[in-house]
């Protein structure tokens, strides 16, 4: 065994051994940010009085904005519009009004508004103008075809988080989800009251005589609680372009426990009166919350607009719900060298919907596991054909990777042992499809789910996305919370550092400093490593980044990196926060992979507790030791310049996208990250990057340039 590092000062032994004995537990917060999308420089860098106000205006019309009375007061003295910058309609301004000319296609123009008082004082609006065309019906969107954002086709803003993640037993398997966080993940920082809207593109009901409009909704999910005054509503909008509430939900009351599952998907119907029956009809969904966070959460799925008959709460459909199992057990990313024959899970695991009041029949359920297009494993299962009749409701499948007598639970092993080379990084993705012909207008987009197993050179039990985080819950005079992770080595290896997701939540963490330890076999009192004094850092403050982990390189007392020996068998890395009278180091917390649960440990100096029998709920903690030969880079704590002038093409594409604005060949890094935060793409900094071995697609590209410290990141399609 090595010897513990010895770097305490006498300040930290008195922190570290001399704590009171009162005890505390882990404690679930919410976050404040969404890590899943990527955050993006402001347009416009004003003061401005709240949110921008929406006005929609169809292609080629004419809208017309007047302040209300909240914003002109009863001193107005002065009112003046302007352009915020270039746009593409044209405006005419009458009194206090302006009025927006459309022309060309569908865009967001900003219009600034500065309202001034006989004290000179003024406050500055912003009036987006919002242009869209009309799409025809019947309206279907069940969220399962597009990723983060709402579909551009359907809809004329992009406020809510299109998601897997954060319903609970959800229809489909994609959501809209509500919270207090603007379009770039944010918080809108503003006094509780409206957050989110989703607003439909205009639809023509003029020659309609019987309209019906339908969704499913569901608060909280496995994210926080609406609070009872959090409401969902729904509004539509009437001919003279004003919205009229149509239905509203309340949230959840203080009593509601975390523990307890969030309440069903509930089926919703309205009829549309006759006074909607217009040219430029729209509908929205609205939400309130307090405006922190990713918090006080709301779900709409399966939102539809047309005949009674395609409203009806039960329609033809089989549906994914969530994501097939990983094809690990239990991990979800492994390092490629440590991969072993019996990693491999015996079975897949998929959950379905029959969302008919009838039995429906899928045809050829298939399972193909590939490496960048090359297939290690095809399966259509050949059950009896009875066995693929689902009867109304959910339905959860056990695919047996050698059903019918084969081998092909063997035969992905090898192929996957003959595949995998010891410090390469591997995709491997796990697609489960199936056939039905007749069904819902739309309703084939949810008939396919792929999920990817990465190999690469870190252990990882969670999937990549943090839907809350764990604290130390104690306080000032009660004892510190040590927290541990358990892993398996196959044989022995190097353990290099670790990896955290360390999301933001309320208050600022990074001035906040905690241990690092390592545990080799068992959880006994002292660890066999120690890095006292770690400070916190926020991967996405340095750079923009999804779901992004924060890299720490083990040091020794000369603050030079050092490998520390893990023989085969188990091993344990956690962390203590050392004072915690301040705001406590989040670590992002996985609701959707359970399992993780029965491989965390806590310790409030009464003995080792397992995380499945701490009354939280089931989920992975966001913790990967970093294993292999190679030192790992530590996060870069240098803030990089946004790189505006570069810009790639084509955007989306198919093969090849290039990169315009390098001068002077500057050194670099290109890396593609999938929106689970996963790399699925890494090379030197260089004019094109050939995307075509990537599967489609939502993507992060990032391009960092190291000689002039600049960043850019945005998001790319890949489609095939």
């Amino acid at each position: 065994m090595m010897k513990i590092r010895d770097l305490l000062i006498l300040t930290l032994i008195s922190v570290t051994f001399f704590a009171p004995t009162v005890s505390a537990q882990p404690g679930e917060i919410g976050l404040v940010r969404n890590p899943a999308i990527p955050a993006a420089p402001p347009v416009h860098k004003r003061s401005v009085q709240g949110k921008p106000c929406k006005v929609f205006v169809p292609l080629g019309a004419a809208a017309t904005f007047c302040p209300d009375e909240d914003m002109l007061g009863s001193n107005t003295a002065e009112i003046n519009y302007t352009q915020c910058n270039a746009i593409q309609g044209t405006l005419e301004i009458a009194d206090t009004c302006v009025t927006y000319q459309h022309s060309g296609g569908s865009t967001t123009d900003i219009v600034c508004l500065e309202i001034c008082d006989s004290n000179g004082l003024c406050n500055e609006y912003e009036i987006a103008f919002i242009s869209g065309p009309r799409i025809n019906l019947p309206f279907f969107d069940d969220f399962s075809s597009t990723q983060i954002y709402p579909d551009p086709g359907r809809w004329l803003d992009r406020d809510v988080f299109v998601n897997s993640t954060l319903a609970e037993r959800p229809l489909t398997v994609g959501v809209a989800t509500f919270d207090g966080l603007n379009e770039n993940g944010n918080p809108y920082g503003e006094r509780e009251g409206f957050s989110d809207d989703l607003t439909s593109a205009f639809m023509d009901l003029s020659s309609e005589t019987e309209v019906y409009f339908s969704f499913f909704a569901q608060p909280r999910g496995v994210g926080i609680k609406p609070r009872i005054k959090d409401s969902l509503v729904v509004d539509f909008r009437n001919q003279a372009g004003e919205w009229v509430r149509v239905w509203q939900m309340e949230g959840l009351p203080n009593s509601y426990p975390l523990i307890n599952p969030a309440p069903d998907f509930a089926y919703n119907r309205i009829a549309v009166a006759d006074s909607f029956l217009h040219a430029n009809f729209q509908f929205r969904f609205r939400n309130k919350s307090k405006n922190e966070g990713l918090q006080e959460l709301w779900h709409v799925d399966y939102v539809r607009l047309g005949s009674d008959e395609l409203t009806q709460d039960q329609f033809r459909d089989i549906a994914f719900r969530y994501l097939p199992t990983p094809i690990l057990d239990p991990y979800s990313s492994m390092p490629s060298n440590q991969f072993r024959i019996g990693e491999v899970r015996r079975n897949i695991i998929s959950h379905l919907n029959n969302l008919d009041q009838v039995n429906l029949t899928m045809n050829d359920p298939t399972l193909t596991i590939a490496h960048e297009g090359q297939t290690l494993l095809r399966r259509t299962f050949i059950e009896p054909v009875d066995l693929w009749l689902l009867t109304p409701g959910a339905t959860s499948f056990d695919f047996d990777m050698n059903d019918q007598g084969s081998n092909n639970y063997e035969s992905l092993q090898t192929a996957l042992f003959d595949l995998l080379n010891p410090g390469e990084d591997y995709q491997i993705s796990s697609q489960l499809n199936f056939d039905r012909g007749d069904e819902i207008i739309g309703g084939n987009s949810n008939n396919q789910v792929v999920r990817s197993t990465y190999f690469s050179n870190y252990y990882a039990y969670d999937d990549g996305t943090a839907e809350s985080a764990l604290i130390d819950r104690g306080e000032t005079g009660v004892a510190t919370t040590t927290f541990a992770v358990e892993f398996h080595n196959n044989i022995p290896d190097e353990l290099q550092g670790l990896q955290l997701h360390i999301p933001h939540i309320e208050g600022n963490s990074s001035n906040q400093l905690f241990n690092l330890y390592v545990w080799i076999d068992s959880l006994d009192d002292e660890p066999e490593w120690k890095q006292v004094a770690a400070k916190v850092y926020y991967a996405d403050t340095y750079y923009d980044t999804l779901q992004g982990f924060t890299t720490y390189a083990f040091l020794d007392s000369n603050d030079q990196k050092i490998s520390i020996p893990i023989p085969e068998g188990k091993f344990y890395v956690g962390w203590e926060q050392i004072d915690i009278s301040g705001v406590k180091i989040p670590v992002g917390f996985d609701l959707n992979s359970p399992a993780g649960i029965n491989f965390f440990f806590y310790n409030v100096g009464q003995g080792w507790v397992n995380g499945a029998n701490s009354g939280l709920r089931q989920g992975s903690l966001m913790v990967r030791p970093v294993m292999g030969s190679e030192s790992v880079i530590p996060t870069d704590t240098k803030s990089y310049e946004n790189w505006e002038e570069l810009t790639v093409f084509p955007n989306p594409s198919r093969e090849i996208i290039y990169l315009n604005g390098l001068d002077n060949n500057p050194e670099g890094v290109i890396q593609v990250y999938d929106l689970t935060g996963r790399s699925v793409l890494q090379q030197a900094l260089e004019s094109s990057v050939d995307v075509r071995n990537i599967q489609a697609g939502i993507y992060l590209l990032k391009v960092i340039n190291f000689t002039d410290h600049k960043l850019s990141a945005q998001l790319i399609e890949i489609v095939k």
